[in-house]
């Protein structure tokens, strides 16, 4: 039995999202993604949106959206009522597809908690023919699958927005799942990881010594970036007051970052540094929504961003941010104070020596500069 409880809460955040649903009515792949944290934290995730606008576009895909339950309706669930997408009303165990887009480590416990929820076992080898099939995809599987490998039938490395129409693709052609011949195939897409093709090897002491892998699979695993980022941006297709930036339309100005420290997954990860072109950018303002998120890891440096904001406020539109480094240019700090009303720094240690030795070399003397300037 379906929780009519989490079935209700789903409409009321339906009723208060803008902009375009893209859940097909007919399809012939049915995928279930899943935020598998709040639904305030998902819908202000660029990563998770941006699969599901993409998945929507591939014709013959249908892809609905999950979140963690709130609180109160996880006792229900933990019962055995049954969770339930949002928009199609339909069971997770009654899509061929489950995505998982994770972007937190410690959120792997709630992963395990969906899927039990879901009535799908958790562990990829105790799945049967008729399961769905399993994949994992975000910035934390990304930077390590092998803690998801237990789990996964499928990992995506890198960017989804690169691999995830070749993958669905092949899934399209055969009309299956979950054969031999499909992960055959799937294994062989750039950048997605079948774990069950690869066996590591531990010595006595429990130390890696080596990995088997199966005839005719790639190794290394090709990571996957997505190529045409400048050009064609990215934003969210969905606003909604009950995100972390409530109302505001998110708009993706820079992916990767060059000052590689120490603890940012996405400096790393996302590699090269990619920032969206002047058009691209100007070109975000068009949006009938009346406030704008401008949002990446390498945010205060895009060369237009200034021009950006400034034409944003002009046209009537208010501005957020995600944090910017203190060593921002001194007019996008002046701009954002004066349009936005706050200022977000991510400064990450309290001492300049906690934050040389993260990788993030910020004096002192600069931090106090930049609040007094900001205040």
């Amino acid at each position: 039995m379906i929780c009519r409880a989490l079935s209700s809460r789903w409409d009321e955040l339906l009723a208060l999202e803008e902009g375009e649903r893209l859940c097909s009515r007919g399809w012939d792949l049915s995928l279930l993604l899943f935020f598998p944290n709040f639904y305030r934290v998902g819908m202000a995730n660029m990563g998770f949106q941006s699969i599901y606008r993409l998945a929507n576009t591939v014709p013959g895909v249908a892809c609905d959206r999950c979140f963690l339950p709130d609180p109160s309706l996880q006792p229900l669930l933990d019962r055995g009522e049954e969770l339930v997408s949002m928009e199609l009303k339909q069971t997770p165990r009654e899509f061929q597809v489950l995505a998982f887009s994770v972007s937190f480590e410690l959120d792997l416990l709630n992963v395990i908690r969906l899927l039990l929820w879901s009535k799908v076992p958790p562990l990829a080898r105790e799945r049967g023919d008729n399961e769905p099939l399993v994949i994992f995809g975000g910035i934390v599987p990304s930077a390590n699958p092998e803690p998801f490998a237990p789990i996964a039938d499928v990992v995506v490395v890198g960017e989804g927005e690169e691999a995830l129409p070749s993958l669905l693709r092949v899934l399209l052609e055969e009309g299956e799942t979950r054969s031999p011949r499909v992960f055959q195939r799937l294994a062989q897409v750039p950048g997605v990881y079948v774990p069950s093709f690869y066996e590591p090897r531990y010595d006595a002491f429990g130390r890696f010594v080596s990995v088997k892998v199966w005839a005719d699979t790639p190794f290394p695993v090709v990571w996957s970036f997505w190529r045409d980022f400048s050009e064609e941006g990215n934003t969210v297709p969905l606003v909604t007051s009950e995100s972390s930036f409530p109302g505001a339309y998110l708009v993706e100005v820079s992916r990767g970052c060059p000052h590689l420290c120490k603890f940012c997954l996405s400096s790393h990860v996302c590699r090269p540094l990619r920032v969206v072109s002047r058009e691209r950018l100007l070109g975000y303002l068009d949006t009938l929504h009346s406030r704008l998120g401008f949002v990446g890891t390498f945010l205060s440096h895009h060369p237009h961003l200034v021009e950006a904001v400034e034409e944003a406020v002009n046209k009537g539109k208010s501005v957020t941010f995600s944090s910017l480094r203190v060593d921002s240019p001194l007019p996008l700090l002046k701009v954002v104070s004066r349009e936005s009303g706050r200022v977000t720094f991510g400064v990450e240690a309290a001492t300049e020596v906690l934050r040389e030795r993260v990788g993030k070399p910020l004096p002192q003397d600069l931090i106090m500069e930049r609040l007094l300037y900001c205040v």
